[in-house]
C-alpha cells in the first residue's frame, strides 16, 4: 500500500510503498527478493477497522528454536530424510550405546536453552519436536526419547528407523520461564537394542501470549477460532500498525490503531483463526538494496551457441581469452549473467533449479543446441554459512540423493539431465571452473588457453601416468585393475607410466618404513613435474590426499613446478572432487588452482565409489581417447559414463564423477613409440 503523501497515482518525495509478506524458507538463501513492477491493476492494500467489537480472546505465538550445525549426509549412513524444512542440516547428534557385560547402563542427554517473552499462563503451551532417526535396527521401534522442559518430564516417544518423527507435548504453563528455559532430551536405551541414534532438527513452543508489548517490539500472532478481540498495552511514545495475515498473499491494513492500549478484533468469519502482525511504525523493516531486473546478455537475435558460459557478472570479463579460444577452434560461444537466469527463472533467488530450467529451455529451443557448458564459480553444501568458516556459493551445486553411503552430494551432472525418470546420462557435456575470487579464475583460464595454443608435439606429451594403491582385499587389487587397463589398449599411443605403491614390510624398522613411503611420494613427484598428457590415480582417498599413507596430499601441490606441462588427471578414487565441501579445499580443486603447475582438468568424485565401477569409467574414458580418437575431456568423460551404463552397475558415478576444468579441453597427445617404465 501507498503510505504518506496525497495517495494519487503518483509515487512522490514524502511517500512510501508498504507491502507485507511472509519469510519464504530456502536451503540455498536467506534473503527474500520481490520484484516490483507497474502494470494497469490497481495493487493497494484492502483496509478494515481494527476494532470491531468482540468479546476478550487469548492471542498464541509459536516460536521456532533451530540452530544448523551438522550435515547429516557427513555421517555416511544413507538413507537419510530431509528435516522439516526441506534442507539436511540438523542442530544436535545423539547416540546411545549399550555398556558392555558388567557395566552399567547410562542415558544419554543433553540440554537445549531457550528463552521465551510475554508468558501468559492461562493456558497450556505445547512443545512440537522434530527428530530424525539416524539408526536402523531390526526391533521395532528402535528409537526411545525422554523429553523434559525445566526438569519436569512431558514423557516419552518411540518411533522406528531412519525416518523423520514429529511430535507434540501439551503441558501445565507453570512448567515455563518467563526468560530463560531448558530443554532436556535423553535416550535411554532399549532392550535388544545395542544402538541409538537420533538428530535434533528443530522444536517449537506454542504459547498464550501475554498483552503488553516493550519499546521497538514487533508481534505475530494468532488468535481463536471465533470471533475475538486481543489487547495490548504498548509503550505511549510508540506509533503501531497492524496487518491482518490471515492470507499472506493477500494483507489487510487495520485502521484505527490507537497510541498506548491496542485493541484488534477478528471479523466476523466462524470457525476461523485469524494471525496479524502488530508493528511499530517507525521500524518497518527497510529493503537490503533494490535493483534493476538483471536482463540477459544474449541479443535478441541469438539463435544458439555450442559452447555456453554461466558466469556471475563480476568474473565474465576474466573469461575473455577463454571465449576468444574456442570462438578461433570455430565455435558459438554464449555467455549468461548468472544473476539474469535468477531473475527470469527463480524470482531472482539464488537456486539451482533456475539453471537447470534455463538449461532446459536452452536444449528445447536453441540452435545449435550447446554441446558443452560451463559454470563459472564455486559453491557449496552450505550456501547460508551456518558454519562461520564455510566459503561463499557462487553457483550453487546441484545436490541430489545419488550416493549409496552419502545419499546427498553434489551432482552438477543432473544440471543437464532433462528427460526426467531414471535417466542420468546428460544431454550436454558439464565443467565447473571452482573459482572464487577473479584471480584464481584468470589462473585456470590462462592454464587452459596456453594448453589448447601449445599444441605443438612435445614428448611429455605421449606420458600417460597410472599411479595405484597397495592392493586391498576388501576395496580391490589397484594394481591390477591399473595393468587390465593399460592392456586394453595394446596399440595405443602413449608411453604407459606405472607408480604402484606397495605396502613395506611391516616388520621393518618404522624409520625403513617412512623412508620408503617417502621415496615414493619424491618418485611421484619427479614424474608429475616431468609432465604427461594423462595422469590416472587408483585407489583409496579423502579430500586431501591419495591413499592413508599420504602418497600424494594438498600441501604438496604448491611445490609442484610442471609449469605447462599440464596433464589431465583421472581421479578413480573417492572424495577427491567434493568442490562441494564448504570449509577446505579438495585435491581436485588445488589442481586446477595451482598458478605454477598441477592440472588443467581434472575428472573425479564428489561421493564414494567402487574400485571395478571406476574402472569402466576410466576404460570408456580411454577408449573415447586412444582408440576413437575423440579429443575433448568431456565427450571422453561422457563415453565413460555410457560405458558405465552398458555394464549395468555402480551408476551413481555418473552423477558423482565431476570435471573440474573446461570439458571443451583437448587431451593432447604426442605419437612416440610405446616404452614400458615400471617403479615400484
Amino acid at each position: 500500500m501507498l503510505r504518506g503523501g496525497d495517495q494519487d497515482a503518483y509515487f512522490e518525495a514524502g511517500e512510501e510503498l508498504l507491502f507485507f509478506a511472509s519469510p519464504r524458507f530456502s536451503r540455498w538463501t536467506g534473503a527474500d527478493i520481490y520484484f516490483l513492477s507497474m502494470d494497469s491493476t490497481d495493487g493497494r492494500m484492502n483496509s478494515r477497522a481494527a476494532d470491531l467489537t468482540a468479546s476478550a480472546g487469548t492471542p498464541w505465538v509459536k516460536v521456532v528454536f533451530e540452530e544448523n550445525k551438522i550435515y547429516t549426509p557427513e555421517c555416511y549412513c544413507a538413507p537419510i530424510p530431509e528435516g522439516r524444512d526441506g534442507d539436511r542440516w540438523v542442530w544436535e547428534h545423539l547416540l546411545y550405546t549399550e555398556p558392555l557385560p558388567g557395566e552399567t547402563s547410562t542415558p544419554v542427554s543433553k540440554d537445549f536453552t531457550f528463552n521465551l517473552k510475554g508468558l501468559n499462563g492461562s493456558q497450556n503451551p505445547t512443545l512440537t519436536l522434530w527428530l530424525i532417526g539416524q539408526t536402523e535396527l531390526f526391533p521395532s521401534p528402535d528409537h526411545k526419547v525422554n523429553v523434559a522442559v525445566n526438569g519436569q518430564n512431558l514423557g516419552t516417544r518411540q518411533w522406528d528407523g531412519k525416518n523423520s518423527y514429529a511430535t507434540d507435548f501439551t503441558f501445565p504453563a507453570n512448567y515455563l520461564n518467563e526468560g530463560e528455559n531448558t530443554l532436556t532430551l535423553s535416550l535411554p536405551g532399549q532392550t535388544g537394542i545395542p544402538v541409538d541414534g537420533i538428530w535434533l532438527d528443530a522444536f517449537s513452543i506454542q504459547h498464550a501470549r501475554a498483552g503488553s508489548l516493550s519499546a521497538g517490539e514487533s508481534l505475530h500472532f494468532s488468535g481463536e477460532n471465533t470471533q475475538k478481540e486481543y489487547t495490548f498495552s504498548t509503550p505511549a511514545s510508540s506509533s503501531y500498525s497492524a496487518l491482518e495475515v490471515t492470507n499472506p498473499d493477500q494483507p489487510v491494513f487495520l485502521s484505527g490503531i490507537p497510541s498506548g492500549t491496542i485493541t484488534i478484533s477478528d471479523p466476523t468469519q466462524p470457525n476461523t483463526q485469524h494471525a496479524y502482525w502488530l508493528f511499530p511504525t517507525e521500524v518497518t523493516k527497510q529493503a537490503d538494496r533494490l535493483r534493476l531486473i538483471r536482463q540477459s546478455r544474449l541479443n535478441p537475435g541469438f539463435t544458439g551457441a555450442d559452447y555456453l558460459i554461466i558466469s556471475p557478472a563480476a568474473f565474465i570479463p576474466a573469461l575473455d581469452d577463454l571465449v576468444n579460444l574456442h570462438k578461433s577452434q570455430g565455435m558459438q560461444v554464449a555467455v549468461e549473467d548468472l544473476q539474469a537466469i535468477y531473475d527470469a527463472y527463480s524470482g531472482g533467488r539464488p537456486i539451482p533449479s533456475a539453471i537447470h530450467t534455463f538449461l532446459k529451455d536452452a536444449y528445447s529451443s536453441w540452435n545449435p543446441v550447446p554441446t558443452y557448458v560451463l559454470l563459472v564459480g564455486d559453491g557449496t553444501h552450505d550456501p547460508r554459512h551456518y558454519l562461520p568458516s564455510s566459503s561463499e556459493t557462487i553457483i550453487p551445486p546441484f545436490l541430489a540423493v545419488v550416493d549409496p553411503w552419502m545419499g546427498e552430494t553434489a551432482a552438477d551432472n543432473r544440471y543437464v539431465t532433462f528427460d526426467g525418470g531414471s535417466d542420468v546420462i546428460p544431454d550436454m557435456i558439464i565443467g565447473r571452473l571452482p573459482a572464487n575470487n577473479v584471480a584464481e579464475l584468470e589462473t585456470m583460464v590462462a592454464k587452459i588457453v596456453l594448453h589448447e595454443i601449445n599444441t605443438f608435439q612435445k614428448p611429455w606429451q605421449s606420458q600417460a601416468v597410472f599411479v595405484a594403491d597397495d592392493p586391498d582385499p576388501w576395496s580391490g587389487n589397484f594394481h591390477s585393475l591399473s595393468d587390465i587397463l593399460i592392456g586394453k589398449f595394446p596399440d595405443h599411443p602413449f608411453a604407459a607410466q606405472r607408480l604402484y605403491f606397495q605396502t613395506p614390510d611391516p616388520g621393518l624398522p618404522e624409520p625403513e618404513i617412512e623412508a620408503l613411503k617417502e621415496e615414493f611420494r619424491h618418485q611421484l613427484k619427479q614424474v608429475w613435474n616431468a609432465g604427461s598428457g594423462l595422469l590416472m590415480f587408483s585407489g583409496h582417498s579423502s579430500i586431501h590426499q591419495w591413499a592413508h599413507e599420504i602418497l600424494f596430499h594438498l600441501d604438496t601441490i604448491p611445490s609442484l613446478t610442471n609449469g605447462q606441462k599440464l596433464p589431465v588427471v583421472l581421479e578413480m578414487t573417492c572424495f577427491t572432487g567434493s568442490f562441494q565441501i564448504p570449509v577446505y579445499p579438495t585435491l581436485d580443486e588445488a589442481l586446477i588452482r595451482h598458478p605454477g603447475g598441477g592440472a588443467v582438468a581434472v575428472w573425479g568424485p564428489t561421493g564414494l565409489g567402487i574400485a571395478t565401477g571406476h574402472h569402466w569409467l576410466a576404460e570408456g574414458f580411454m577408449k573415447s581417447i586412444y582408440e576413437d580418437s575423440i579429443p575433448d575431456i568431456g565427450s571422453a568423460a561422457l563415453a565413460g559414463k555410457l560405458h558405465l551404463l552398458s555394464i549395468g552397475s555402480n551408476l551413481d558415478l555418473i552423477d558423482t564423477f565431476t570435471i573440474l576444468g573446461d570439458p571443451a579441453t583437448n587431451l593432447e597427445r604426442a605419437y612416440q613409440t610405446y616404452l614400458p617404465l615400471t617403479q615400484n
